[in-house]
């Protein structure tokens, strides 16, 4: 399945291991962005499928960018310590994803969540995907 993945964390390491676990996947574009302006610009420009964002971002905040980020109809996972923060979910999260990462099931987790995504969206694509 082709993708385009936007990485939203303000820690470089972190980042980085996102993006080097991410890239290699063959059929995905990776994105990244340190900053919520950066962010926002990115995403509505280059319109990830999916958008994995620091919840504990700041200026704009994570839970800040994450209500912009849905109002562009974004897909979005957010990326936080484990019991942290309010049910993400009801904020309009898709997914939770708890740190520290583990960059060997990060693209798994992140090919669940835009499985999902084109379920929901259409079935019969998701059939098609789904048998490779």
């Amino acid at each position: 399945m082709l993708a385009k993945i936007l990485v939203v964390e303000a820690e470089s390491e972190v980042r980085k291991s996102c993006m080097a676990c991410l890239s290699s996947i063959v059929d995905w574009t990776v994105l990244e962005a340190a900053s919520g302006p950066e962010a926002i610009r990115l995403a509505i420009e280059e319109q990830p499928d999916i958008v994995l964002l620091d919840a504990e971002l700041a200026s704009p905040d994570g839970l800040t960018l994450l209500s912009t980020l849905r109002r562009h109809d974004m897909t979005v996972v957010l990326l936080t310590a484990p019991g942290k923060g309010p049910n993400y979910h009801a904020l309009g999260a898709v997914g939770v994803i708890e740190k520290p990462l583990d960059v060997v099931a990060l693209a798994r987790q992140v090919r669940d969540v835009l499985d999902r995504e084109v379920e929901q969206t259409n079935p019969a694509i998701y059939s098609i995907t789904r048998r490779r």
